[in-house]
């Protein structure tokens, strides 16, 4: 290289601030240099040198040490000698040179140079190689450009997951709306059908679409929650709530479960459990729901039993519930799998059980959250023992079993008779918080204390299934009453078992696994003059309707929902009044008082958070202004809030049964008693018409009139279809994804109601995809539905014949 290029005349700027440095330079500064140091005398000898420039000329200290700088010069010249005679006295530069090794290798360095001035005229050479520097520089240049162009990556990746977690959060509250608006409709109906029915088969039917709906929602909550979870968007959503009631229809649900089995259920309230409290009365539902499952669907023989109990500390509550099982049990190496997702028992009996494996990763989620967690301890063939433990703030209501007692129960003598030692202990807990003094029938290994036989009883609790051996001995004990008047017996029996009971002048069955509030119900109509006992016992309860008066709005944009609504809220008693979208509901709010307005979220003109919101402007006194209610099929973590910041009074998911409009009620208006009971769903089946929907829809009809009812019905489906092709072609020409959503959505709900299966289903993909962004089948949407509407048609006609021929085989139908 052209050292004469290269040169630049930087030292001379230092050298002229800082003459002194020239003049007499710091020998110690100069020695502790990291360069190589050359110090050559004016007759070109070195004179002074450091250990850095060893590597660099491949000479040891002591031979440089007056050694001629020529010699260092390699053959080509551009070696030290010419790059000194440029340095004049007093001056500096910067440039290159080559240095020859005695090995024969040439050395490129890098050179930084000054002279003093006379008469001294030492040369001072700074040596650095900087083809190793340049080395470390283009390194460190390519890691740099590494590390670049992964932090690249790695930001296009983590926008590229966010937009997915977008993506996937989006589908799946699109995914929960659409399964749960069809759902909505079925579980409604079956539920109200299984309610009103007095025909087993109905009622066996519709239990089936029920349990169906149970399975299928189950999974799809589980699916959505686990989602959350992974995502840190579950949240918890606190409110007071009644305790007992929750316990209550989870007992209930669970004693169904395993009397299905054969299996024995059984579950103690201690008496410190509080009534009420302030925690997620669905998150705590859905962690118990999950445990009593699992132990009925791994117990082959025995039981399952429900332990809660409860401390308070410092204005909180530490509740505990243990569910206890006989079941197959689990090996030591299975229980740190437990919790794990998609986990599941692939032992013995359990290969049959079937789930996401799910269930108790989400559950043992949901109990941290809640302040608590799982605990688990089994032993292979004898049990599995699951402990959860929550936190829970404390509220008004007392102790929940001593809140039943009926009024004039303090202080009664009552006979216990069970063959069940736990069942023993709990009517045993729930009498004494009563103030009663139970007298507890101690087995059939055990004879009762003669002394206390001799004693009169005011009130017997007895199992009915021993009525066939233990007769004789009850009936003497009720004897010991005053002769003019036996005491009444509560008959505890099983829904699908009956025994002979001895007479009695007044008795009452009340079902196992025991509510608390009926016994209590039970207890109190016995106990009472006799006069009143007989229409207590006897008067069917008023519906909701009559002993909770409301003026009622629902608004829905489909109308088989509407039709829903109305065939639901008949049955609690009320007449309702309907409208299609939020702006006829406030439309209708103008022209007459309501108390109550039922709002679906999602729908045209209108949606239900809108019409809150106008309601709320037009109505700023709460005193004036009707309770707002939001049905959604959207139920994941946050849509609750939403319909509540929009001025909502409550929130209901779909799919509502009877009883949570119930419970929704009386939160609003009545005792806020109720507790939120399972959700069951069923999705409708790929047939083209399903006829078991269409025979469930109108039962007790005869054919002809359904018939009827079904040929108008697609008369009108006929209509909306017609009304709906031009939107549909113009949605499709243009590509616009929402219109062909919002139209698709309202022939969805449309062909469901007809059980037209299949046709609401391509709807439905339609619909989902549409929201979605990804819909692309613009040119054969038409045509597709145009055939299978086509097909529908042809098979409807098909079971409309059949009845036809029914009606013409029997005419008396």
């Amino acid at each position: 290289m052209n050292s004469k290029a290269k040169s630049t005349p930087v030292l001379e700027t230092a050298a002229a601030a800082q003459p002194d440095l020239l003049a007499e330079p710091d020998h110690d500064l100069l020695w502790r240099t990291p360069d190589g140091l050359l110090v050559v005398d004016p007759a070109g000898l070195i004179c002074g040198t450091n250990d850095a420039a060893t590597p660099l000329s491949g000479r040891a200290r002591t031979a440089l040490l007056g050694l001629e700088i020529a010699r260092l010069d390699p053959p080509e010249g551009a070696g030290p000698t010419a790059l000194l005679a440029r340095l004049a006295p007093g001056s500096s530069l910067q440039g290159e040179c080559a240095i020859a090794t005695p090995a024969g290798e040439v050395r490129h360095v890098d050179v930084s140079a000054f002279r003093l001035g006379e008469p001294d005229g030492r040369a001072y050479l700074f040596l650095r190689d900087d083809a190793a520097h340049a080395r470390r520089l283009a390194e460190l240049q390519s890691a740099n450009a590494r590390l670049s162009a992964a932090a690249a990556r790695a930001d296009e990746l983590a926008h590229a997951a966010e937009a997915a977690n977008r993506a996937k959060s989006a589908f799946l509250a699109s995914m929960s709306h659409e399964l749960r608006t069809p759902l909505n409709v079925i579980n409604g109906l079956a539920a109200t059908l299984a309610e009103q029915s007095r025909d087993s088969t109905e009622v066996h039917s519709a239990q089936l679409i029920l349990e169906s709906g149970q399975n299928l929602l189950g999974i799809v909550e589980e699916l959505i929650d686990f989602s959350g979870l992974q995502a840190g968007r579950a949240r918890l959503e606190p409110r007071a709530f009644d305790l007992l009631g929750l316990i209550t229809q989870i007992v209930r649900h669970t004693g169904t479960l395993a009397r299905r089995k054969g299996l024995a259920f059984t579950y103690r309230i201690r008496p410190a459990v509080p009534a009420r409290i302030v925690g997620d009365p669905r998150r705590l539902q859905q962690v118990l729901l999950n445990l009593l499952g699992n132990a009925v669907n791994y117990t082959q023989r025995g039981g399952v039993h429900l332990d809660i109990s409860a401390t308070a500390s410092q204005g909180r509550w530490r509740l505990g519930f243990a569910v206890a099982d006989t079941g197959v049990g689990i090996e030591p190496a299975d229980l740190d799998k437990l919790f794990h997702p998609f986990a599941r028992a692939e032992f013995g009996e359990a290969r049959q059980v079937h789930g996401t494996g799910l269930g108790l990763a989400i559950a043992a989620a949901f109990a941290q959250l809640m302040g608590g967690g799982i605990a688990v301890r089994s032993r292979p063939g004898r049990g599995t023992l699951f402990r959860c433990m929550i936190e829970a703030d404390e509220t008004e209501g007392g102790a929940a079993l001593a809140t039943l007692a009926p009024a004039g129960m303090a202080g009664r003598r009552v006979l216990v008779v069970s063959s069940d030692r736990l069942t023993r202990r709990l009517l045993s807990d729930l009498f004494q918080s009563w103030g009663c003094a139970p007298v507890v029938w101690p087995g059939p290994d055990q004879p009762m204390d003669r002394e206390q036989l001799d004693l009169p009883i005011d009130l017997a609790v007895v199992e009915a299934a021993l009525a066939r051996n233990l007769g004789p001995m009850i009936n003497r004990h009720l004897q010991a009453h005053p002769p003019a008047r036996p005491a009444p017996v509560v008959w505890l029996s099983s829904p699908d078992r009956h025994w002979p009971v001895p007479a009695a002048a007044r008795a009452v069955n009340v079902q196992l696994p025991l509510d608390p509030a009926e016994l209590a119900r039970a207890a109190a109509g016995l106990l009472a003059p006799a006069g009143e006992a007989s229409g207590a016992a006897h008067a069917p309860e008023a519906k909701l309707g009559a002993r909770l008066p409301l003026r009622i709005l629902a608004a829905d944009d489909i109308p088989t929902n509407r039709e829903m609504l109305r065939r639901l809220l008949q049955h609690l008693g009320y007449r309702a009044q309907l409208a299609s979208n939020g702006a006829e509901a406030v439309e209708a709010l103008r022209l007459q008082p309501f108390d109550l307005i039922l709002l679906d979220v999602e729908m045209p003109v209108m949606n239900g958070l809108a019409a809150a919101r106008e309601i709320l402007r037009q109505y700023p006194d709460a005193a004036r202004r009707p309770k707002l209610v939001a049905l959604t099929a959207n139920a994941q973590s946050g849509d609750r809030e939403r319909c509540l910041a929009a001025g909502m009074d409550d929130y209901l998911a779909k799919p509502v049964l009877p009883s949570h409009l119930e419970a929704c009620f009386q939160r609003l208006f009545g005792s806020e008693a109720a507790a939120e009971a399972p959700a069951p769903a069923v999705s409708a089946g790929p047939d083209l018409v399903d006829r078991d929907q269409l025979n469930a829809m109108f039962p007790g009809l005869p054919p002809a009139q359904v018939a009827d009812v079904l040929q108008q019905l697609q008369a009108s489906a006929a209509r909306d279809l017609e009304t709906a092709w031009p939107r549909l072609g113009k949605a499709c020409a243009a590509r616009d994804c929402a219109h062909l959503a919002e139209t698709a959505h309202g022939l969805k709900g449309c062909f469901m109601m007809l059980g037209w299966s299949r046709l609401a289903a391509f709807c439905s993909d339609a619909v989902l995809q549409a929201r979605r962004g990804t819909f692309t089948a613009w040119s054969t949407f038409g045509p597709e539905l145009q055939k299978l509407y086509d097909l529908s048609v042809a098979e409807m006609r098909c079971f409309l014949e059949e009845l036809q021929n029914v009606t013409a085989k029997h005419p008396g139908l």
